[in-house]
């Protein structure tokens, strides 16, 4: 451990010793010498921008396949890289302190994706809102009326089918994979 030779040195470390301020070295990015707990921070930001990148250089080469093109592929990666980000931390919160800003950049991309997704669906007649769907029943059902009336009940039939299909529109979600 290197020691001040000044001792108005800036890198002085400003830690307590018996006889004062400790006379070691500042670790690098640190006010601390290692013997007080400091760590080298510009070392462990080097390693963490090295990591960040190789991460970031192998989605991107995902994201050049040909087979993770689509939105929904793209969709399915964030969430993967999410549900590795939280299977890599451990029970501290220190390491989810750590890795908050990157998993909330990873679930506002996620977010951003998944709004995306449904508004093209949207705006290319891909999904039919409740509203449209019970228009569409309507019409249905006044089909129905003219093409039966005149056979004994249809009355009582029509009302059936009325009732079982709004039960079905009532009751009916988007699967999982929809």
């Amino acid at each position: 451990m290197d020691r001040v030779t000044d001792l108005a040195d800036p890198h002085r470390c400003k830690g307590a010793a018996p006889d004062g301020q400790c006379r070691n070295v500042a670790e690098p990015g640190n006010e601390y010498c290692r013997a007080h707990g400091g760590t080298d921070k510009l070392a462990a930001q080097r390693k963490s921008m090295y990591l960040l990148t190789r991460h970031r250089a192998k989605v991107a080469a995902f994201a050049e396949h040909e087979e993770a093109k689509t939105l929904r592929d793209e969709i399915a990666m964030v969430r993967t890289l999410i549900q590795e980000h939280w299977n890599r931390m451990d029970d501290t919160d220190a390491a989810l302190i750590s890795s908050s800003g990157e998993l909330n950049r990873l679930w506002t991309t996620l977010d951003k994706l998944m709004k995306t997704a449904e508004t093209i669906d949207r705006n290319h007649n891909l999904t039919l809102s409740k509203t449209t769907i019970i228009v569409f029943g309507q019409e249905v059902i006044t089909m129905l009326k003219e093409e039966l009336r005149g056979v004994p009940g249809f009355e009582e039939r029509i009302d059936r089918i009325t009732n079982r299909m709004l039960d079905t529109i009532e009751h009916t979600t988007n699967s999982p994979e929809d």
